[in-house]
């Protein structure tokens, strides 16, 4: 049984394929998650009783400049 080299070319492969989002699924998701906060904040100006610290993102939305943050 023999090891296989593992290049450069392979590695992008690999992100490409299972790691990095297409940019349109990105968007999506960003989208999704604007609006779920959207949504939150509106249900807590409704709700003066609810406590709610913070909300945080994580992942690679956290590191979107364009998310609204």
């Amino acid at each position: 049984m023999g090891r296989k080299h593992v290049d450069h070319g392979d590695i992008v492969r690999f992100a490409q394929e299972k790691v990095n989002l297409p940019k349109n699924k990105a968007d999506e998701y960003r989208a999704q998650v604007r609006r779920l906060r959207e949504k939150l904040e509106g249900y807590l100006k409704e709700h003066p009783d609810f406590t709610l610290r913070k909300m945080l993102l994580s992942g690679s939305l956290q590191r979107a400049p364009h998310c609204g943050r």
